[in-house]
């Protein structure tokens, strides 16, 4: 998952890993026709407590969602559309493209 190497830059290396992912082909959420896994799961561990989930997925209609959560003692800091493009998006119905505004 990319998430995991965006968490490793900022937070080092976790002491364990638990992930779970949908099993690729037939075993997959939505994409069958796919050989590799179309969603996963990990949970990353560090040594001070600090708990990070990750997931990735091709399984959610109308594309892939970018964005981080930090929940710490003191707040929250959210940051959405870190793929850097549009911040307007048009989501069609199953089958149709995905359009990213250019405005």
């Amino acid at each position: 998952m990319q998430s995991h190497g965006f968490f490793y830059h900022l937070l080092g290396k976790s002491a364990t890993v638990i992930g779970k992912c949908s099993g690729g082909g037939s075993h997959n959420l939505v994409h069958s026709e796919f050989e590799g896994e179309d969603w996963g799961i990990g949970v990353l561990n560090y040594e001070d407590g600090t708990q990070v989930v990750v997931e990735g997925n091709y399984a959610t209609r109308g594309g892939k969602d970018d964005f981080v959560e930090i929940y710490g003692s003191a707040g929250v800091i959210k940051a959405d559309r870190i793929k850097m493009s549009s911040a307007i998006d048009r989501l069609d119905s199953p089958g149709a493209s995905r359009c990213h505004s250019k405005y």
